[in-house]
């Protein structure tokens, strides 16, 4: 009975109390984006382009989320593939405002002539339950440490 207790409290203890949704910090001056992909068998390997205003932001991978801040106010997202640029025809428009932070549910999604990814706004409690197991996009790291002005633009990004 005591290696039973033992081992539970060991699986209870090692396990994370906290959703990937809980543990995002908001930022009093910005807008928080939250996009995550979760595990889709069809299209797995196929690594989506994720535009915020235009500027490309990330490929975003299956089973992977990644965490953007931006400026307050009228926000643009689209997303593409293989260096296609179909950011206009596949959007999300949202209203941002300081302190707040959006989830944005990626699906991918299937034509006759292409795949897409399908952005849908969703509530917090949505995105805890949709993100448990997913794990930060490799592309993360590298828009944590880009530099930006003092609007919250990244130096030398293309407008």
């Amino acid at each position: 009975m005591k290696k039973a207790t033992c081992l539970f409290l060991l699986l209870f203890i090692g396990c994370p109390l906290t959703s990937v949704a809980q543990q995002i910090e908001k930022d009093p001056t910005m807008a928080t984006l939250v996009f995550y992909r979760d595990g889709q068998f069809f299209g797995s390997g196929v690594n989506f382009n994720v535009f915020v205003n235009g500027e490309k932001i990330c490929k975003l991978s299956n089973n992977k989320y990644l965490v953007y801040k931006v400026k307050p106010g009228k926000t643009e997202i689209g997303t593409g593939t293989a260096g296609l640029n179909l950011a206009k025809k596949q959007g999300l428009a949202l209203d941002t405002e300081a302190g707040g932070i959006y989830y944005v549910q990626c699906d991918m999604k299937q034509s006759l002539v292409a795949n897409r990814l399908e952005l849908t706004e969703v509530t917090k409690s949505t995105a805890e339950k949709k993100m448990s197991g997913l794990s930060p996009d490799n592309c993360m790291a590298a828009v944590k440490d880009e530099p930006t002005d003092s609007s919250g633009g990244r130096i030398g990004a293309k407008n």
